[in-house]
C-alpha cells in the first residue's frame, strides 16, 4: 500500500475532540492521548479512556473458594459434565478477574503545580501520522507555544516523547492510579506504591510488580520533568531506548486494495492502524485491544478470527503469526479440558488470559465456535505462503482440534448430531439447542480443509469417524425456503431476530459445501427484512457483505458495509463504538472482519469453499 494513499487519511484534530482520543503503540504496548499528545485531560475523556496498557504485565490476584461449577447432563451419553459457568457463586467474579490489564502510568503536562486546563488550550493542530505511527501535536497555552511528538517504536517496548516548549515552568508529570479491571485499567485515586532509582522506577502494587526504565534531558524531581527549550522523555518497558521505523514496512507490506469510495477507503487504512497497534502483539488481542479495558483486558479466542484473518489477506501474516505461536503454549491445559469433559482431543478456553484457563461464564464456557479458526488462519497463511511458518509444529495441537470436534458428533437416529450443553455464536438461545447451523458447517468445512492437507502434506490420521459425519450429518433445518438457526428451531426469526444473524455465516468468510445457495440468499434477505439491525455486533456486518458477495450481489455487499447501525458507525479515529454499550467504546472486532470483508469484495477474495 503506497504512501500518498496511506497519508490522506491522517487524522487531524483542531479542536478538543473528546470522543477521538489517538493511540500509537506497537501491538504489545500502546498509549492513547489527548490533543496535548500526552493524557493531560485524562479526566475530562470518558468515553474512550486514556491508558497505557501492555501484553507485558498483567494483575494478577487469586480467585478465592470454590470454583463455581454447574452441573449438566451431555446429550450424547447422559452422564453428567461440568462447567464453570455458575453465575450465582460467591465466587464467580473473583474466578473472572484473576488476571487482567491495567493503565501502567500516567503523562501530564502541568503548569503551576496543576494540569494544563482544558478552556486555556487554544490554536489546536494534531496530526497522527498513520504512516509514522507518530503523533505530532501543537498548541498555545496562555499564548504560549508547545508543540510535542509522541512515539511507540513497532520493535521496542518504549515511549519517546519530545517536547519543544515556550512556557517557562511547564512539565511533564509521570504518576500512577491504582490498578483496576475496569474500562479505565485504574481506580480515581493516585498510587504512591512506587520509588525511583538511578533513571528506573520500581513498582510494586497488591497485583503487580514491575520496572519503568527512563531516559531524559530534563531537570527531574519526584517524576516531575522539567521542560526546557527542546526536552525529552523516553520510559521502556524492557530497558530497551532504540528507535525504528517499521511501521513505513507494515503499510508498505500491505495489499494496495481500493474500493474507489472514501469512506470505505478511510475505514479500511484506520483500521489496518488500529490492528497493528492494537492487536499484532505477542497474545490474541482483546476486543478493546490495548486503548481500554474490556472483560479484564482477556482474549476472547472466537474473536481471534475476526481480529486476524483479514489481516492475513491483505498480506501481513507475519504480524499474526506470533500470536497464532501463543497456541501451542496451552496445547497440555486444553487437552486436559477436553478430556475432564469426556471429549477427545483438546477443547481451547474462549475467553481466557496468557496461561489458557477457563474463565467462568455462562455463555463463554459452551461455546465451540473458537476450535476451528487456527485451522483456517494456518490455512490462509500457507496459502499465501508455504514457508512463513513450520506445519509441523503446529500439527499436534490441529489434530487435537479435529479430534475434540469429531468426538462432540454423536450418532441418533443414523444421523449425527453435535452434542449439548452448547451454546451457538448467536448466544441468545437456550444450551439445549439441538446442532446450531453454523457449527455444524463450520466444523463440517474443517474437516474438509484437514483431509485436503492430509493429502497435501502427507498427513497420516484415521478418518473413519470424519468420513461417517460428513456421509450422515444431520441436514440443515429449513423453513420457509429459509436456514433456521439450530435443528428444530422455529422462533429464528421472530423470537431470536437479534445479536448475530449466524444462520448465514456459513456463506462469509468460508463457503459451505452442505448448503443451497438459493435458500442462502433467501436467509439474506429474511434477515435483512426482519432483523434487529441495531441489536448486532460490529462484525456481523461485514459477514452479512460477505454472504452477499458471495451471492453475486456487490453492491447489496456494499449498502450493508455501509448500512446505518449503532454499531456499524466508525468515529474519526477509525473505531467501531457498540453503541449503546458504555464498556465497549470501541470494538476491534468490527475493523478486523471490515477489512476482512474488503479483501473479500475487492480483491476477488470468495476463497475457502469446501
Amino acid at each position: 500500500m503506497k504512501s500518498a494513499f496511506v497519508k490522506q487519511f491522517d487524522v487531524i484534530h483542531t479542536i478538543l475532540d473528546k470522543e477521538n482520543p489517538l493511540t500509537i503503540g506497537n501491538g504489545d504496548f500502546a498509549f492513547t492521548c489527548d490533543i496535548t499528545g500526552l493524557q493531560t485531560l485524562c479526566e475530562e475523556y470518558t468515553t474512550i479512556p486514556l491508558c497505557t496498557m501492555t501484553n507485558l504485565i498483567w494483575g494478577k490476584q487469586k480467585g478465592i473458594g470454590d470454583i463455581p461449577y454447574r452441573t449438566y447432563k451431555k446429550v450424547s451419553d447422559h452422564t453428567n459434565i461440568e462447567y464453570m459457568t455458575d453465575t450465582a457463586a460467591p465466587t464467580y467474579e473473583s474466578y473472572r478477574d484473576d488476571w487482567f490489564k491495567f493503565d501502567l502510568f500516567k503523562l501530564a503536562f502541568i503548569y503551576e503545580n496543576r494540569p494544563l486546563e482544558s478552556k486555556l488550550i487554544q490554536n489546536i493542530n494534531q496530526r497522527l501520522s498513520l504512516y509514522e505511527g507518530v503523533i505530532y501535536s501543537s498548541f498555545s497555552y496562555l499564548n504560549q507555544r508547545i508543540e510535542v511528538r509522541t512515539k511507540i517504536p513497532q520493535n521496542h517496548h518504549n515511549i519517546q516523547i519530545e517536547v519543544k516548549s515556550e512556557l517557562e515552568g511547564l512539565q511533564v508529570r509521570l504518576y500512577f492510579k491504582e490498578p483496576s479491571s475496569n474500562r479505565f485499567g485504574a481506580l480515581p485515586k493516585e498510587s504512591k506504591d512506587y520509588k525511583v532509582e538511578q533513571n528506573k522506577i520500581i513498582r510494586s502494587t497488591s497485583y503487580a510488580e514491575y520496572i519503568l526504565y527512563y531516559r531524559t534531558n530534563m531537570e527531574e524531581e519526584n517524576l516531575y520533568f522539567k521542560c526546557n527549550g527542546a526536552s525529552f522523555l523516553t520510559i521502556s518497558l524492557t530497558n530497551d531506548f532504540e528507535d525504528d521505523t517499521s511501521m513505513q514496512s507494515y503499510f508498505d507490506k500491505a495489499k494496495a486494495l481500493d474500493t474507489l469510495d472514501e469512506e470505505l477507503n478511510r475505514r479500511m487504512v484506520l483500521s489496518l492502524y488500529l490492528m497493528k497497534v492494537n492487536t499484532l502483539g505477542i497474545y490474541p488481542p482483546a476486543e478493546t485491544g490495548l486503548t481500554c479495558n474490556s472483560w479484564y483486558g482477556k482474549f476472547h479466542l472466537e474473536m481471534h478470527l475476526w481480529h486476524h484473518l483479514g489481516l492475513i489477506r491483505f498480506g501481513l501474516y507475519e504480524y499474526v503469526i506470533p500470536s497464532l505461536r501463543w497456541y501451542l503454549s496451552i496445547i497440555d491445559s486444553s487437552r486436559v479440558r477436553a478430556k475432564q469433559q469426556g471429549y477427545l482431543g483438546a477443547r481451547l478456553p474462549k475467553m481466557t488470559d496468557p496461561r489458557g484457563v477457563d474463565t467462568p461464564s455462562n455463555i463463554g464456557c459452551l461455546l465451540i465456535w473458537q476450535m476451528p479458526h487456527l485451522l483456517l488462519m494456518l490455512d490462509e497463511i500457507l496459502q499465501q505462503d508455504k514457508t512463513a511458518l513450520n506445519l509441523e509444529e503446529y500439527l499436534p495441537l490441529v489434530t487435537d482440534l479435529i479430534d475434540f470436534m469429531s468426538s462432540f458428533y454423536y450418532l441418533k437416529d443414523g444421523k449425527y448430531h453435535l452434542d449439548s450443553p452448547l451454546i451457538p455464536a448467536n448466544e441468545n438461545v437456550e444450551f439445549s439447542c439441538d446442532t446450531p447451523i453454523f457449527e455444524e458447517c463450520y466444523t463440517l468445512y474443517a474437516f474438509q480443509v484437514f483431509m485436503r492437507w492430509a493429502e497435501e502434506y502427507s498427513i497420516s490420521y484415521d478418518f473413519t469417524k470424519i468420513k461417517d459425519i460428513l456421509k450422515n450429518y444431520v441436514p440443515l433445518e429449513i423453513k420457509n425456503n429459509c436456514y433456521e438457526a439450530y435443528i428444530g428451531c422455529e422462533e429464528t426469526y421472530t423470537k431470536y431476530n437479534h445479536d448475530h444473524p449466524m444462520m448465514i455465516g456459513m456463506y462469509s468468510y468460508f463457503q459451505s459445501s452442505i448448503v443451497q445457495p438459493e435458500i442462502v440468499y433467501n436467509t439474506l434477505l429474511k434477515i435483512l427484512e426482519c432483523w434487529s439491525l441495531d441489536d448486532t455486533w460490529g462484525w456481523d456486518f461485514p459477514m452479512l457483505a460477505m454472504a452477499a458477495n458471495r451471492l453475486g450481489h456487490k453492491r447489496l455487499a456494499i449498502e450493508i458495509l455501509k448500512k446505518p447501525a449503532l454499531k456499524n458507525g466508525y468515529l474519526k479515529n477509525g473505531h467501531n463504538p457498540q453503541l449503546p454499550k458504555e464498556a465497549l467504546p470501541l470494538y476491534l472486532p468490527g475493523n478486523g472482519a471490515f477489512l476482512l470483508a474488503i479483501t473479500h469484495l475487492f480483491e476477488g477474495g470468495q476463497k475457502n469453499e469446501g
